[in-house]
Protein backbone atom coordinates (compact mmCIF):
# COMPACT_ATOMS: atom_id res chain seq x y z
CA UNK A 1 0.00 0.00 0.00
CA UNK A 2 1.10 3.52 -0.44
CA UNK A 3 -1.71 5.43 1.66
CA UNK A 4 -3.70 4.35 4.37
CA UNK A 5 -6.97 4.53 2.09
CA UNK A 6 -6.34 1.36 0.69
CA UNK A 7 -7.14 -0.74 3.63
CA UNK A 8 -10.48 -0.69 2.66
CA UNK A 9 -10.02 -2.44 -0.49
CA UNK A 10 -6.59 -4.60 0.30
CA UNK A 11 -8.72 -6.20 3.15
CA UNK A 12 -11.90 -6.59 0.93
CA UNK A 13 -9.71 -8.76 -1.53
CA UNK A 14 -8.01 -10.53 1.02
CA UNK A 15 -11.47 -11.92 2.74
CA UNK A 16 -12.16 -13.20 -0.89
CA UNK A 17 -8.71 -14.71 -1.54
CA UNK A 18 -8.91 -16.76 1.96
CA UNK A 19 -12.44 -17.96 0.41
CA UNK A 20 -11.47 -18.66 -2.66
CA UNK A 21 -7.61 -20.78 -1.89
CA UNK A 22 -8.32 -21.90 1.77
CA UNK A 23 -12.45 -22.30 1.14
CA UNK A 24 -12.50 -21.29 4.63
CA UNK A 25 -14.22 -18.14 6.17
CA UNK A 26 -12.67 -15.29 8.12
CA UNK A 27 -14.95 -14.83 11.36
CA UNK A 28 -12.91 -12.22 13.91
CA UNK A 29 -10.78 -9.38 12.38
CA UNK A 30 -8.89 -7.67 15.38
CA UNK A 31 -7.40 -3.95 14.30
CA UNK A 32 -6.35 -0.67 16.13
CA UNK A 33 -8.98 1.62 16.81
CA UNK A 34 -8.50 3.59 13.14
CA UNK A 35 -10.96 5.36 10.85
CA UNK A 36 -9.42 3.46 7.98
CA UNK A 37 -10.79 -0.02 9.49
CA UNK A 38 -14.22 1.03 9.87
CA UNK A 39 -16.15 -1.05 7.65
CA UNK A 40 -18.85 -1.48 8.71
CA UNK A 41 -21.04 -2.35 6.06
CA UNK A 42 -18.17 -5.04 4.79
CA UNK A 43 -18.45 -6.94 7.81
CA UNK A 44 -21.79 -7.23 8.10
CA UNK A 45 -22.44 -8.53 5.02
CA UNK A 46 -19.71 -10.92 5.38
CA UNK A 47 -20.86 -11.68 9.13
CA UNK A 48 -17.59 -11.05 10.27
CA UNK A 49 -16.90 -9.89 13.74
CA UNK A 50 -14.84 -6.75 14.10
CA UNK A 51 -12.65 -6.35 17.61
CA UNK A 52 -10.82 -2.85 18.04
CA UNK A 53 -8.21 -1.97 21.10
CA UNK A 54 -9.08 0.69 23.10
CA UNK A 55 -7.59 4.41 22.47
CA UNK A 56 -3.48 4.57 22.92
CA UNK A 57 -3.70 0.81 23.97
CA UNK A 58 -1.65 -0.83 21.35
CA UNK A 59 -1.09 -3.94 23.67
CA UNK A 60 -4.87 -5.37 23.08
CA UNK A 61 -3.63 -6.45 19.80
CA UNK A 62 -0.31 -7.65 20.99
CA UNK A 63 -0.06 -10.49 18.29
CA UNK A 64 0.10 -7.97 15.80
CA UNK A 65 2.71 -6.01 17.61
CA UNK A 66 4.84 -8.66 18.07
CA UNK A 67 4.71 -9.98 14.52
CA UNK A 68 5.33 -6.21 13.59
CA UNK A 69 8.58 -6.00 15.75
CA UNK A 70 9.58 -9.69 14.36
CA UNK A 71 9.13 -8.44 10.60
CA UNK A 72 11.50 -5.17 11.49
CA UNK A 73 14.27 -7.39 12.97
CA UNK A 74 14.39 -9.70 9.92
CA UNK A 75 14.27 -6.87 7.64
CA UNK A 76 17.23 -4.82 9.50
CA UNK A 77 19.57 -8.43 9.93
CA UNK A 78 19.02 -8.42 5.50
CA UNK A 79 19.39 -4.56 5.30
CA UNK A 80 22.79 -5.03 7.73
CA UNK A 81 23.85 -8.10 5.87
CA UNK A 82 23.00 -6.76 2.48
CA UNK A 83 24.34 -3.18 2.68
CA UNK A 84 21.53 -1.74 -0.12
CA UNK A 85 20.47 1.14 0.59
CA UNK A 86 17.45 1.90 2.65
CA UNK A 87 14.98 2.98 -0.40
CA UNK A 88 14.63 -0.94 -0.82
CA UNK A 89 13.13 -1.11 2.69
CA UNK A 90 10.03 -2.58 1.21
CA UNK A 91 11.79 -5.51 -0.62
CA UNK A 92 13.39 -5.89 2.74
CA UNK A 93 10.21 -6.52 4.68
CA UNK A 94 8.61 -8.86 1.71
CA UNK A 95 11.75 -10.99 2.01
CA UNK A 96 11.82 -11.11 5.61
CA UNK A 97 7.93 -12.03 5.58
CA UNK A 98 8.76 -14.74 3.47
CA UNK A 99 11.66 -16.19 5.54
CA UNK A 100 9.35 -15.98 8.54
CA UNK A 101 6.47 -17.92 7.09
CA UNK A 102 8.90 -20.80 5.92
CA UNK A 103 10.69 -21.37 9.85
CA UNK A 104 9.03 -23.23 12.04
CA UNK A 105 7.97 -22.11 15.38
CA UNK A 106 7.11 -23.15 18.54
CA UNK A 107 3.57 -21.64 18.77
CA UNK A 108 3.05 -23.98 15.48
CA UNK A 109 3.98 -27.17 17.61
CA UNK A 110 7.36 -26.31 15.40
CA UNK A 111 5.53 -26.38 12.56
CA UNK A 112 6.06 -23.74 9.33
CA UNK A 113 3.24 -21.14 8.91
CA UNK A 114 3.56 -22.14 5.29
CA UNK A 115 3.32 -26.37 6.54
CA UNK A 116 -0.01 -25.17 8.26
CA UNK A 117 -1.59 -23.01 5.55
CA UNK A 118 -0.95 -25.25 2.96
CA UNK A 119 -0.61 -28.88 4.12
CA UNK A 120 2.76 -29.07 2.31
CA UNK A 121 6.24 -28.74 3.26
CA UNK A 122 8.38 -25.71 2.47
CA UNK A 123 10.64 -26.22 -0.63
CA UNK A 124 14.13 -24.24 0.27
CA UNK A 125 15.54 -25.42 -3.07
CA UNK A 126 14.85 -21.60 -4.62
CA UNK A 127 16.03 -19.57 -1.39
CA UNK A 128 18.66 -17.23 -2.21
CA UNK A 129 20.66 -15.41 -0.17
CA UNK A 130 19.26 -11.65 -0.03
CA UNK A 131 21.36 -8.99 -1.91
CA UNK A 132 24.00 -11.57 -3.11
CA UNK A 133 25.52 -11.38 -6.17
CA UNK A 134 24.36 -12.69 -9.85
CA UNK A 135 24.14 -13.00 -13.25
CA UNK A 136 20.85 -12.26 -15.31
CA UNK A 137 21.01 -13.76 -18.76
CA UNK A 138 20.59 -10.59 -20.88
CA UNK A 139 17.23 -10.52 -23.63
CA UNK A 140 18.33 -11.49 -27.37
CA UNK A 141 16.06 -8.43 -28.51
CA UNK A 142 18.51 -6.24 -29.41
CA UNK A 143 21.48 -7.69 -28.95
CA UNK A 144 24.76 -7.63 -31.20
CA UNK A 145 27.37 -10.05 -31.22
CA UNK A 146 29.63 -8.30 -28.66
CA UNK A 147 27.39 -6.91 -26.22
CA UNK A 148 27.26 -8.25 -22.88
CA UNK A 149 25.73 -11.90 -22.32
CA UNK A 150 24.84 -11.20 -18.85
CA UNK A 151 24.16 -8.37 -16.44
CA UNK A 152 25.76 -8.04 -12.78
CA UNK A 153 23.12 -7.62 -10.16
CA UNK A 154 22.35 -8.76 -6.66
CA UNK A 155 18.22 -10.60 -5.58
CA UNK A 156 16.16 -8.92 -3.72
CA UNK A 157 13.04 -11.36 -3.52
CA UNK A 158 10.87 -13.33 -5.25
CA UNK A 159 7.70 -12.52 -7.90
CA UNK A 160 4.52 -14.07 -6.59
CA UNK A 161 2.98 -15.77 -9.37
CA UNK A 162 5.58 -16.02 -11.45
CA UNK A 163 9.26 -18.36 -11.26
CA UNK A 164 11.64 -16.20 -11.00
CA UNK A 165 13.63 -13.72 -9.08
CA UNK A 166 13.33 -10.16 -8.69
CA UNK A 167 16.74 -8.54 -9.48
CA UNK A 168 18.29 -5.14 -9.16
CA UNK A 169 20.81 -3.98 -11.90
CA UNK A 170 24.18 -2.93 -10.31
CA UNK A 171 25.12 -0.56 -12.65
CA UNK A 172 21.91 0.91 -13.77
CA UNK A 173 19.53 0.63 -10.93
CA UNK A 174 16.99 -1.24 -12.98
CA UNK A 175 14.66 -3.97 -11.05
CA UNK A 176 13.10 -6.66 -13.34
CA UNK A 177 12.40 -10.72 -12.90
CA UNK A 178 14.70 -13.05 -14.49
CA UNK A 179 14.86 -16.99 -14.33
CA UNK A 180 17.85 -17.69 -16.16
CA UNK A 181 20.46 -16.64 -13.22
CA UNK A 182 23.33 -17.80 -11.85
CA UNK A 183 23.79 -17.15 -8.13
CA UNK A 184 27.33 -16.04 -5.73
CA UNK A 185 25.40 -16.38 -2.48
CA UNK A 186 28.73 -15.57 -0.59
CA UNK A 187 29.52 -12.32 -2.47
CA UNK A 188 28.05 -9.27 -1.09
CA UNK A 189 28.62 -6.45 -3.96
CA UNK A 190 27.44 -3.06 -2.30
CA UNK A 191 29.93 -4.66 0.96
CA UNK A 192 32.66 -4.66 -1.15
CA UNK A 193 31.87 -1.66 -3.08
CA UNK A 194 31.76 0.17 0.59
CA UNK A 195 34.86 -1.31 1.35
CA UNK A 196 36.90 -0.49 -1.18
CA UNK A 197 35.15 3.31 -1.42
CA UNK A 198 38.27 4.88 0.21
CA UNK A 199 40.86 3.93 -2.58
CA UNK A 200 41.49 7.09 -4.44
CA UNK A 201 43.02 5.08 -7.42
CA UNK A 202 40.32 3.20 -8.97
CA UNK A 203 40.14 1.81 -12.39
CA UNK A 204 36.53 2.81 -13.16
CA UNK A 205 34.88 4.64 -10.88
CA UNK A 206 31.09 3.70 -12.55
CA UNK A 207 31.60 0.25 -10.95
CA UNK A 208 31.79 2.14 -7.54
CA UNK A 209 28.43 2.45 -5.55
CA UNK A 210 28.63 5.28 -2.87
CA UNK A 211 26.00 5.08 -0.18
CA UNK A 212 28.12 7.22 2.21
CA UNK A 213 25.16 9.49 3.55
CA UNK A 214 27.11 10.23 6.82
CA UNK A 215 30.38 11.05 5.06
CA UNK A 216 28.13 14.34 4.16
CA UNK A 217 29.07 15.76 7.54
CA UNK A 218 32.17 15.86 7.11
CA UNK A 219 31.88 18.34 4.38
CA UNK A 220 29.15 20.63 5.92
CA UNK A 221 29.77 23.43 8.56
CA UNK A 222 27.94 22.72 11.98
CA UNK A 223 24.84 24.89 12.02
CA UNK A 224 24.03 26.49 15.22
CA UNK A 225 20.35 26.90 15.63
CA UNK A 226 19.15 30.12 17.40
CA UNK A 227 16.17 31.13 18.61
CA UNK A 228 14.20 33.91 16.88
CA UNK A 229 14.07 36.78 18.97
CA UNK A 230 10.25 37.84 20.95
CA UNK A 231 8.85 40.35 18.73
CA UNK A 232 6.10 41.42 19.78
CA UNK A 233 2.93 41.24 17.69
CA UNK A 234 0.88 44.08 17.97
CA UNK A 235 3.58 47.28 18.55
CA UNK A 236 2.88 49.72 16.20
CA UNK A 237 0.42 48.07 13.60
CA UNK A 238 -0.66 50.81 11.94
CA UNK A 239 3.28 52.28 11.02
CA UNK A 240 3.83 48.58 10.27
CA UNK A 241 4.97 49.51 6.79
CA UNK A 242 7.64 51.65 8.04
CA UNK A 243 9.74 49.13 10.13
CA UNK A 244 12.72 47.53 8.67
CA UNK A 245 12.37 44.07 8.61
CA UNK A 246 16.17 42.61 8.37
CA UNK A 247 16.79 43.14 12.00
CA UNK A 248 19.40 41.93 13.44
CA UNK A 249 19.44 39.17 16.04
CA UNK A 250 20.69 39.81 19.64
CA UNK A 251 23.09 36.83 20.46
CA UNK A 252 23.93 36.08 24.38
CA UNK A 253 27.41 35.45 25.43
CA UNK A 254 26.03 31.24 26.23
CA UNK A 255 24.84 30.97 22.49
CA UNK A 256 28.02 32.72 20.86
CA UNK A 257 29.95 30.50 22.94
CA UNK A 258 28.15 27.30 21.45
CA UNK A 259 28.70 28.63 17.91
CA UNK A 260 32.08 29.67 18.14
CA UNK A 261 32.80 25.85 19.73
CA UNK A 262 30.67 24.43 16.53
CA UNK A 263 32.88 26.64 14.56
CA UNK A 264 36.10 24.95 16.31
CA UNK A 265 34.85 21.53 15.84
CA UNK A 266 34.31 21.87 11.99
CA UNK A 267 37.44 23.51 11.50
CA UNK A 268 39.18 20.56 13.48
CA UNK A 269 37.52 18.00 11.24
CA UNK A 270 38.25 19.97 8.27
CA UNK A 271 42.41 19.81 9.20
CA UNK A 272 41.69 16.39 9.82
CA UNK A 273 40.08 15.50 6.41
CA UNK A 274 42.80 17.48 4.79
CA UNK A 275 46.18 15.89 6.36
CA UNK A 276 44.29 12.58 5.98
CA UNK A 277 44.59 11.70 2.29
CA UNK A 278 42.48 8.40 3.23
CA UNK A 279 39.23 10.17 3.97
CA UNK A 280 37.32 10.69 0.96
CA UNK A 281 34.79 13.19 0.60
CA UNK A 282 30.85 12.55 -0.74
CA UNK A 283 30.86 13.35 -4.46
CA UNK A 284 26.73 13.36 -4.14
CA UNK A 285 24.94 16.60 -4.76
CA UNK A 286 23.46 17.67 -0.94
CA UNK A 287 20.17 18.96 -0.73
CA UNK A 288 18.10 19.90 2.32
CA UNK A 289 15.56 17.34 3.78
CA UNK A 290 12.25 17.29 2.72
CA UNK A 291 10.53 18.41 5.49
CA UNK A 292 12.34 21.61 5.14
CA UNK A 293 11.69 22.63 1.29
CA UNK A 294 9.02 25.40 2.81
CA UNK A 295 11.59 27.02 4.91
CA UNK A 296 14.84 29.18 5.34
CA UNK A 297 16.31 30.51 8.49
CA UNK A 298 19.26 32.93 7.71
CA UNK A 299 21.71 34.02 10.75
CA UNK A 300 21.93 37.57 10.47
CA UNK A 301 24.53 37.83 13.27
CA UNK A 302 27.56 40.27 12.38
CA UNK A 303 30.00 38.59 14.76
CA UNK A 304 29.37 35.07 13.59
CA UNK A 305 28.30 35.34 10.09
CA UNK A 306 31.92 36.24 8.69
CA UNK A 307 33.14 33.48 10.42
CA UNK A 308 30.40 30.99 8.94
CA UNK A 309 32.01 29.00 5.70
CA UNK A 310 28.85 28.46 3.95
CA UNK A 311 26.56 31.66 4.76
CA UNK A 312 23.15 31.72 3.86
CA UNK A 313 23.17 34.61 1.80
CA UNK A 314 25.51 33.02 -0.58
CA UNK A 315 22.74 31.23 -1.61
CA UNK A 316 19.23 32.91 -1.28
CA UNK A 317 18.73 36.52 -2.39
CA UNK A 318 15.85 38.47 -2.94
CA UNK A 319 16.67 40.36 -5.42
CA UNK A 320 14.39 39.14 -7.94
CA UNK A 321 11.27 40.24 -5.66
CA UNK A 322 9.11 42.91 -6.21
CA UNK A 323 9.27 45.49 -3.71
CA UNK A 324 5.68 44.66 -2.62
CA UNK A 325 6.22 41.27 -2.64
CA UNK A 326 9.51 40.98 -0.72
CA UNK A 327 7.88 43.55 2.14
CA UNK A 328 5.19 40.94 2.38
CA UNK A 329 7.98 37.90 2.67
CA UNK A 330 9.51 39.93 5.49
CA UNK A 331 6.73 40.40 7.20
CA UNK A 332 5.36 36.71 8.08
CA UNK A 333 8.56 35.99 10.05
CA UNK A 334 8.51 39.53 11.83
CA UNK A 335 5.37 39.05 13.89
CA UNK A 336 4.69 35.72 16.24
CA UNK A 337 1.62 34.28 16.76
CA UNK A 338 0.94 33.26 20.53
CA UNK A 339 0.66 29.61 21.11
CA UNK A 340 -1.30 29.80 24.38
CA UNK A 341 -3.95 32.18 25.92
CA UNK A 342 -1.49 33.23 28.75
CA UNK A 343 0.86 34.67 25.92
CA UNK A 344 -2.21 36.28 24.00
CA UNK A 345 -3.67 38.44 27.53
CA UNK A 346 0.14 39.69 27.55
CA UNK A 347 -1.02 42.13 24.23
CA UNK A 348 -3.84 44.41 23.89
CA UNK A 349 -4.77 43.44 20.41
CA UNK A 350 -4.89 39.52 20.86
CA UNK A 351 -7.21 40.67 24.27
CA UNK A 352 -9.14 42.53 21.63
CA UNK A 353 -9.98 39.92 19.33
CA UNK A 354 -10.45 36.97 22.24
CA UNK A 355 -13.39 39.56 23.55
CA UNK A 356 -14.65 40.05 19.83
CA UNK A 357 -14.83 36.15 19.60
CA UNK A 358 -16.34 35.63 22.83
CA UNK A 359 -18.98 38.14 21.85
CA UNK A 360 -19.50 36.33 18.58
CA UNK A 361 -20.13 33.33 20.67
CA UNK A 362 -22.60 34.91 22.64
CA UNK A 363 -24.82 36.57 20.75
CA UNK A 364 -25.31 33.39 18.29
CA UNK A 365 -26.25 31.82 21.12
CA UNK A 366 -23.50 29.46 20.56
CA UNK A 367 -24.18 27.06 23.81
CA UNK A 368 -26.38 26.79 26.65
CA UNK A 369 -25.67 26.66 30.05
CA UNK A 370 -26.63 23.11 31.88
CA UNK A 371 -25.81 20.79 34.29
CA UNK A 372 -23.04 18.09 33.64
CA UNK A 373 -25.06 14.74 33.61
CA UNK A 374 -24.01 11.72 35.46
CA UNK A 375 -20.61 9.25 34.11
CA UNK A 376 -20.40 12.22 30.92
CA UNK A 377 -16.87 13.70 30.25
CA UNK A 378 -16.37 17.33 29.41
CA UNK A 379 -14.87 18.00 26.54
CA UNK A 380 -11.98 21.26 26.68
CA UNK A 381 -11.88 23.64 24.30
CA UNK A 382 -8.70 25.54 23.41
CA UNK A 383 -8.20 29.25 21.69
CA UNK A 384 -6.06 29.12 18.68
CA UNK A 385 -4.29 32.61 17.55
CA UNK A 386 -3.92 33.64 13.82
CA UNK A 387 -2.98 37.10 12.22
CA UNK A 388 -4.75 38.38 9.07
CA UNK A 389 -2.27 39.81 6.30
CA UNK A 390 -3.58 42.14 3.64
CA UNK A 391 -2.01 41.77 0.01
CA UNK A 392 0.51 44.11 0.38
CA UNK A 393 1.86 42.50 3.36
CA UNK A 394 0.23 44.73 6.17
CA UNK A 395 -1.47 43.31 9.55
CA UNK A 396 -5.34 43.44 8.29
CA UNK A 397 -6.85 41.64 12.04
CA UNK A 398 -5.77 39.43 14.91
CA UNK A 399 -8.14 36.57 14.48
CA UNK A 400 -8.84 34.25 17.91
CA UNK A 401 -10.56 31.54 17.59
CA UNK A 402 -12.32 29.10 20.57
CA UNK A 403 -12.64 25.30 18.97
CA UNK A 404 -13.04 22.34 20.92
CA UNK A 405 -10.77 19.51 21.37
CA UNK A 406 -12.08 16.73 19.64
CA UNK A 407 -9.54 14.34 20.48
CA UNK A 408 -11.18 13.53 23.58
CA UNK A 409 -14.07 12.57 22.27
CA UNK A 410 -15.26 8.46 22.83
CA UNK A 411 -15.91 6.84 19.59
CA UNK A 412 -19.48 5.38 20.01
CA UNK A 413 -20.69 8.12 22.59
CA UNK A 414 -19.91 11.53 20.59
CA UNK A 415 -17.43 10.53 18.20
CA UNK A 416 -19.72 11.86 15.06
CA UNK A 417 -20.99 15.15 16.75
CA UNK A 418 -19.76 18.04 15.89
CA UNK A 419 -18.81 21.46 17.96
CA UNK A 420 -18.06 24.08 15.80
CA UNK A 421 -19.75 27.76 16.08
CA UNK A 422 -19.54 27.71 12.50
CA UNK A 423 -22.62 27.99 9.97
CA UNK A 424 -22.27 24.95 6.81
CA UNK A 425 -23.26 26.30 3.66
CA UNK A 426 -25.10 23.74 3.17
CA UNK A 427 -27.49 24.32 5.73
CA UNK A 428 -28.03 27.89 4.84
CA UNK A 429 -29.13 26.88 1.02
CA UNK A 430 -31.59 24.61 2.29
CA UNK A 431 -33.43 27.21 4.27
CA UNK A 432 -32.97 29.47 1.85
CA UNK A 433 -34.42 27.15 -0.50
CA UNK A 434 -37.68 26.42 1.52
CA UNK A 435 -37.81 30.09 2.39
CA UNK A 436 -38.80 30.20 -1.51
CA UNK A 437 -40.35 27.07 -2.08
CA UNK A 438 -42.51 28.27 0.98
CA UNK A 439 -42.82 31.49 0.07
Amino acid sequence: MKQKSEVVKVLEHFVIFVQTQFETTIKIIRSHNETEFVMTNFFVSKGILHQTSCVNTPQQNSIVERKHCLLLDVAIALMIQSHLPKIYWSYFVIHAAHIINMLPTPFLNYSSPHEMLYKTDADFNGLKVFGSLCYASTLSTNKRKFDPRASKCVIIGFQRGTKGYILLNIQSREIFVSRDVVFYEHVFPYQRVQDTSNETNSSNINDQILFAEDQSILSQPSQAILAPCDNTPCDNVENSSDNNCESEIEVSEEDCSHINQNLNENHDIEQSSESDPSIQMSTRIKRPPEYLKDYHCNLNVSSASSRVKYSLNSVLSYSNLSPSYKYFVMSLSSHVEPNTCSEAVKHDCWRKAIQCEIYALESNQTWETTLLLKNKAVIGCKWVFKIKYKADGTIERYKARLVAKGYTKAKGIDYLDTFSPVAKMTTIRLLLSLASIYN
